[in-house]
């Protein structure tokens, strides 16, 4: 199968269940932050101001969002359970994606984008 070109394709990739989470996932993003421009890289990513804020990946059991390595201390205490790597938070599906600590990591990442 070829890399999806857009969000779109990539979403629609993964069967009903998994897909009904990235797009709430998605709207999540574009409600925390509504300037965000998206778009797809080697993953979606959210573009704030021309500069990657937000990169996600959708994997078969899990979600993960990148570049997390410097969330503040009180943020990274309640998002420790998911820590997966220095830089990864990995969210099960399973467990069903805690949104409002989802829209933190966002609110964050796009107000400190590098």
């Amino acid at each position: 199968m070829a890399a999806a070109s857009t969000v779109e394709e990539y979403i629609g990739g993964f069967p009903p269940e998994v897909r009904v989470q990235l797009l709430r996932l998605r709207e999540t993003i574009r409600q925390v932050v509504p300037n965000g421009v998206e778009t797809m890289t080697d993953m979606p990513t959210i573009m704030v101001e021309g500069e990657p804020a937000i990169r996600w990946a959708a994997a078969k059991k899990n979600l993960t969002i990148h570049g997390t390595d410097a969330l503040p201390p009180a943020l990274e205490r309640e998002a420790v359970d998911y820590r997966y790597e220095a830089d990864v938070l990995q969210f099960p599906y399973r467990k069903g994606l805690p949104f409002e600590l989802i829209a933190d990591v966002v609110k964050h990442l796009a107000a400190t984008r590098r």
